[in-house]
């Protein structure tokens, strides 16, 4: 047997090993997403994955902080580039108003919504700020931890969460985005005064108050 043929063949089997463990890869992840219908009758009927503050506005900018807070409404803390740990995100953007852009799929009869992008009024919505690494931990969505979770539930929203940062959506069905801009009544948010965005499952609604 000369030398081209072996190679042939060990890269072909190198490339059916290869399709074959993406395959199974696929199907874990669908299924681990489908127990994840049977567990989401346990979730909360008001979920609050953030809180925000205006702190200035000037030069054509406004300066605000972003918190993100677990089931248990604990703050999910990040690590920032010099791998410190940080509870509140500082973010500066043109324009006046901020604006938070979500991902919402429907699951079991419940609303996953996902923070997906920060904007403003002055920016297109692809010049978004990603808020995914925020509440990333080890491709969990720590929004969506709680000390009283089961194994199944983390196991799915994980799954669920690793396509969506991947876009791989296509067969997600029912996937929609939700852009929360405003309190009801209030034209402007306040500097100074904490805003929080509320989630509730039961709908897929999302909408944010003033505390």
């Amino acid at each position: 047997m000369n030398k081209k043929l072996i190679y042939s063949i060990i890269g072909i089997g190198t490339f059916l090993l290869l399709v074959f463990g993406i395959y199974c890869a696929t199907t874990l992840q669908d299924k681990k997403i489908k127990q994840l219908q049977r567990q989401v009758v346990y979730l909360k009927q008001e979920i609050v994955p953030i809180r925000f503050k205006i702190l200035d506005r000037r030069n054509d900018s406004v300066f605000f902080s972003v918190k993100f807070y677990d089931m248990d409404r604990h703050v999910v803390y990040y690590y920032d580039e010099n791998g410190e740990r940080q509870e509140f995100v500082r973010i500066k953007l043109p324009g006046k108003e901020v604006a938070f852009d979500f991902i919402v799929v429907p699951v079991g009869g419940k609303f996953l919504a996902f923070p997906y992008k920060v904007l403003s009024d002055a920016i297109a919505p692809k010049d978004g700020i990603v808020l995914f690494p925020y509440y990333n931990r080890d491709n969990f969505p720590q929004i969506y931890f709680s000390g009283e979770n089961s194994p199944a539930f983390n196991a799915g929203v994980k799954a669920l969460f690793d396509k969506i940062q991947k876009g791989d959506v296509q067969d997600i069905k029912g996937i929609f985005g939700s852009l929360v801009q405003d309190v009801q009544g209030v034209r402007q948010f306040d500097i100074g005064k904490i805003y929080k965005i509320v989630v509730h499952p039961a709908k897929g609604g999302i909408e944010i108050i003033q505390e």
